[in-house]
């Protein structure tokens, strides 16, 4: 259970990473962007981003632009 648990929380480090890494890196859509990582829906997306990151991820984008 506990490798389980451990696991998740390694899942979502490298989906927000990698959502990071796409936001800075590249003008994908938020959408694609979510679809990319795994997300359902978009909605999901930028809640999970939001909760991580306490900003959306357009804002995240407009202040972290590479």
């Amino acid at each position: 259970w506990l490798t389980s648990f451990y696991n998740l929380g390694l899942v979502s480090k490298l989906k927000l990473e990698h959502a990071c890494h796409l936001l800075q890196n590249t003008e994908k859509s938020i959408q694609d962007i979510s679809d990319s990582i795994g997300f359902m829906n978009t909605s999901s997306f930028i809640r999970f981003f939001r909760s991580k990151t306490s900003q959306t991820p357009l804002d995240y984008r407009k202040n972290n632009k590479k």
